[in-house]
């Protein structure tokens, strides 16, 4: 079915990018004009940046049963003839491929995050071309070698599935390991799609071992599928073809996180046995309670200790009957909890025990670190305020719960709010205000730890943190009176 990968031809196609001879020579061979690629690509493209919350092509999916586009052999309509997909556990997200049965094979290559195609590749002729300048092309190249070795692993099961009827759909849940991407990109498209009705007409979900929340309890929707597990490479990659099914994961170019889908989990979250778990954290009348996260692993305050003990000290000069609460690291779902995971709640844990053997009496704390996404975010509802990092876990607060809070971080990120996506009070991604106060970047030292910037640790002086708390307290009052009046 294929060639070896050593000899590989890649070409990259962009608007950007004008054809090499070497380039349009080797699409030649192939049978396959440039401007037909670069034009289909482009199109998915501006057709996904559109206000649909999902990749369209996802939606058509779901509304006609088969993922159509036009031959880039023959300029005719084709169909999938199937999907082929596996994990990579250390880089997190199913790889996904749409293999045509044209005039040649060839497999279209959605993006790990976006669901944006980012590339085909044409196997007899054994050329990859590239569109993406996101999804670095070398990613792409190392997971269509997997692709191939496991193709070459089951080839009788996989000539088989080719061979056979068009397959109906079946939608891929819990494959990504990273809680904001599966939260901004993932999430608002399963909501859409279940508000759609979608899912009635499908019987079988692929259900992978990241799950952040249970998939009947978030979507409902789910309840009636036949649920088929994966855990490793192997198990995913014979999912759809054993099953019979054409595997599809909702995806979104853009983050989003809407109102409509807060107010679903805080559905979620009012079950009975979901309130008695975060009962720990419960509103103390007349005193604030204020979240602080915690971290280990990367991008953390180095003084975090010290400065977040300083800070609820203070605060309770003026708050009595204050209420802090730290989180850190939080516990998978049963049976897909890691040695890792257990590395980082334990790590997360003892900076809480830190914190917490520094603070004045009379200063209520509890600790959520090591507490499932589901009980952490109830809790995260009976917050006032947070105070993180810019990173996943304002997923928690600031999206579900939509507390007002406090961001710093690194300078890589507070010198940019357009690259952490904040505008005129609100996140681009939420429709509704986030009320964020965002620590001055002059404030922030960064703390380089290896060449990613974004990974940096960083220094800030307590007192700058504290003031912006204040202020972000002061604007939460005032907005509480403007209510009270109207």
């Amino acid at each position: 079915m294929f060639r070896s990968s050593r000899d590989m031809r890649v070409i990259d196609v962009a608007d950007t990018i004008e054809p090499s001879a070497e380039a349009t020579a080797t699409l030649q061979d192939v049978g396959v004009d440039y401007d037909t690629l670069k034009s289909f690509f482009h199109t998915q493209v501006e057709q996904g940046r559109s206000k649909l919350p999902c990749q369209p092509y996802m939606y058509d999916l779901c509304k006609t049963g088969s993922l159509s586009i036009p031959s880039f052999l023959t300029g005719e309509t084709i169909s999938a003839s199937g999907s082929f997909f596996y994990i990579l556990e250390e880089r997190g997200g199913a790889r996904l491929f749409y293999h045509f049965c044209d005039r040649k094979p060839y497999v279209l290559v959605p993006g790990v995050f976006s669901g944006f195609f980012v590339g085909v590749y044409f196997f007899e002729d054994n050329v990859y071309v590239n569109w993406s300048s996101v999804y670095s092309r070398k990613n792409s190249l190392d997971d269509l070698n997997v692709l191939r070795a496991l193709i070459a692993t089951y080839p009788e099961k996989v000539a088989r599935y080719l061979s056979g009827s068009p397959k109906p759909p079946a939608v891929i849940f819990a494959s990504l390991n990273h809680i904001g991407h599966t939260a901004l990109q993932e999430y608002e498209p399963f909501h859409f799609l279940a508000e759609q009705g979608a899912f009635a007409t499908m019987d079988t979900m692929f259900v992978g071992p990241s799950g952040f929340f249970e998939a009947e309890r978030l979507f409902p929707e789910l309840a009636g599928l036949d649920a088929v597990g994966f855990e490793t490479m192997h198990e995913a990659f014979l999912c759809s073809i054993e099953s019979e099914r054409l595997a599809f994961r909702p995806a979104l170019g853009d983050f989003s996180f809407s109102a409509a889908l807060a107010a679903r989990f805080q559905t979620m979250l009012s079950a009975p046995d979901v309130v008695d778990a975060a009962r720990q954290v419960k509103p103390i009348p007349g005193a604030p309670t204020v979240w602080f996260e915690v971290r280990t692993n990367d991008r953390f305050w180095t003084n975090q200790v010290e400065g977040v003990a300083a800070i609820a000290n203070r605060l309770a000069e003026t708050y009595p009957g204050l209420q802090i609460v730290t989180a850190g690291w939080s516990k998978p779902l049963a049976g897909q909890v890691k040695d890792y995971d257990l590395k980082m709640i334990e790590q997360d844990r003892q900076v809480a025990e830190d914190i917490k053997s520094l603070l004045d009496d009379g200063i209520a704390f509890t600790d959520v670190t090591g507490w499932s996404p589901t009980e952490k975010a109830a809790a995260a509802i009976s917050i006032d305020l947070y105070v993180a990092v810019y990173s996943s876990g304002i997923i928690f607060t600031s999206c579900i719960a939509q507390k007002p809070g406090v961001i710093f971080g690194s300078n890589y990120y507070l010198r940019s709010k357009e690259r952490m996506q904040y505008f005129d009070g609100r996140w681009a991604y939420c429709d509704f205000p986030a009320n964020v106060q965002f620590v001055s970047s002059g404030k922030v030292e960064d703390i380089k730890v290896g060449q990613v910037k974004s990974y940096w640790n960083f220094e800030v002086d307590w007192t700058d943190v504290y003031d912006s708390i204040v202020l972000a307290l002061n604007a939460k009052r005032v907005e509480a009176a403007a209510l009270t009046e109207a």
